[in-house]
């Protein structure tokens, strides 16, 4: 994003997970708001897409390349979601999920706290299978998780995020569910 915005929009290309906090902002003259337009990024480097408008509000946008579906949650104020010809008005508390067929779906009543526990330096592993767990610590630490069967069990432990990855395995070894080995750079899960 730029240091300073210039012209009728202030807009910003995105990938990965972001927090907004967006105040409104009138022109000079007083006339109308500048809107503030997020724009989605594809793992390939190009827009996809995807738009997210809004004039003053917080919210958080998920868009990893390994995750099922890309997440606007609102947190205050409101937004609108688009891509190609949908759109969808969000209130606080929503989520809009957008599958990788796009396919929007408008979640309410989204545990806020959860969403941006990593904003706030934490892993939420409430209700999480293995799965969804390996992805997030793959990305926080670097590193690649090789597994050789699916594990169904559910997970539930917050942890601090400057937690050392060795410390966090062993917490999540504890549940007596998973056992793991560290190789460089690689998680290997023992069953």
């Amino acid at each position: 994003f730029p240091t300073a915005f210039a012209g009728k929009e202030r807009r910003v290309e995105m990938t990965g997970e972001v927090y907004f906090e967006v105040a409104p902002l009138t022109p000079k003259g007083g006339h109308g708001r500048v809107p503030f337009i997020v724009s989605i990024v594809s793992p390939s480097g190009k827009p996809d897409g995807a738009e997210i408008q809004v004039l003053g509000t917080h919210f958080n946008v998920m868009a990893y390349k390994d995750e099922s579906a890309l997440e606007t949650t609102l947190l205050e104020g409101s937004v609108k979601f688009m891509k190609d010809n949908n759109a969808a008005m969000l209130k606080p508390g929503q989520q809009l999920q957008l599958t990788e067929k796009g396919q929007f779906k408008v979640v309410s009543g989204v545990d806020l706290t959860k969403v941006v526990a990593w904003k706030n330096g934490f892993f939420d592993f409430e209700g999480l299978n293995f799965e969804t767990i390996a992805r997030q610590l793959s990305r926080w630490y670097n590193v690649d998780v090789v597994y050789n069967r699916k594990i169904d069990d559910l997970f539930y432990a917050e942890i601090p995020r400057g937690t050392k990855l060795s410390v966090v395995l062993k917490a999540l070894e504890l549940t007596g569910k998973i056992h793991f080995e560290i190789e460089g750079s690689k998680i290997i899960v023992l069953i």
